[in-house]
């Protein structure tokens, strides 16, 4: 609201004074807009002013623009989203003015955007009563995280063999965003746990490490080596003795562990039959 104390007079003798005069303005209440109004004078008041012939002249009232800030607020997501931007503060609005609408922008909005901090800028305030502000804006922050990936050791086995395991079975991701792949990571795959270095037969931790990235969070799970028992390979009896056809007919009265008598050329010598054929007399 104007405050409308301000005149100057002109034409006063023999100490005759003006103690007030009325001023008005349509500019004066605090809802009138931007812009020239005009500042009347009347009903001057004081000492000897019967004797004069009093003439007012106007003046102006200039009503500035307010200042307005609108300042964009701050907001994250995690790298592979796309960002929600619509959040914003308002200082300054008097009369009931609003806005409505402001646009938000920032190069970090998109899905791909790495992760860092990015500035959101605010412009084009729209609502109503806004011509008769000055409107400033602040800019916010949007800030993006990484996105979680979990990269998991491949379970390995092998059957005892008497030699140190080293290395691993490769590897499975879980979280990768936006198409992307094993490509976009850093470093170099190493393998650890209890498995390096494992001999015997048994159970033992396979873990996997040494791969970095900017944008993802990685976690690593382990995966689990077993070595089984070998199985000891038992060689089938080799047949030492093969008995000709001539004692075919031996073979098929003997029993295990028997001895028989053996007529050849006239002589009676003991046969015995052993686990591995039949036992002859020396010299047969």
């Amino acid at each position: 609201t104007a405050n409308l104390s301000g005149y100057s007079v002109s034409g006063l003798v023999n100490g005759d004074s003006v103690g007030s005069v009325d001023l008005a303005s349509t500019g004066e209440a605090a809802t009138a807009t931007v812009g020239r109004y005009t500042t009347t004078a009347s009903n001057a008041d004081g000492t000897g002013l019967s004797n004069y012939d009093i003439g007012y002249v106007d003046g102006s009232l200039t009503v500035g623009k307010a200042g307005l800030t609108i300042t964009a607020s701050n907001a994250s997501k995690t790298y592979g989203e796309t960002a929600s931007l619509s959040g914003y503060s308002v200082s300054g609005l008097v009369n009931g003015d609003s806005v409505g609408r402001v646009d938000l922008a920032s190069a970090g909005k998109t899905a791909t955007a790495t992760v860092g901090s990015y500035a959101i800028t605010a412009a084009n305030a729209d609502g109503t009563g806004l011509s008769n502000y000055d409107i400033g804006y602040v800019d916010g922050t949007l800030t993006i995280g990484k996105a979680g990936l979990t990269i998991t050791a491949n379970d390995a086995g092998k059957t005892y063999d008497g030699l140190a395991f080293s290395g691993g079975n490769g590897i499975s991701y879980s979280g990768f965003v936006e198409g992307e792949d094993a490509s976009v990571l850093s470093g170099t795959l190493v393998y650890g746990g209890s498995a390096q270095g494992a001999v015997d037969a048994g159970g033992y931790e396979l873990s996997a490490g040494g791969l970095t990235s900017g944008n993802y969070a990685i976690a690593y799970l382990p995966g689990g080596l077993t070595i089984t028992p070998a199985i000891p390979v038992v060689a089938e009896p080799s047949r030492l003795f093969q008995p000709p056809a001539a004692y075919a007919d031996i073979l098929a009265s003997v029993h295990d562990n028997e001895r028989k008598p053996l007529v050849l050329g006239g002589q009676r010598d003991p046969y015995q039959v052993i686990d591995t054929g039949i036992r002859l007399p020396e010299g047969i």
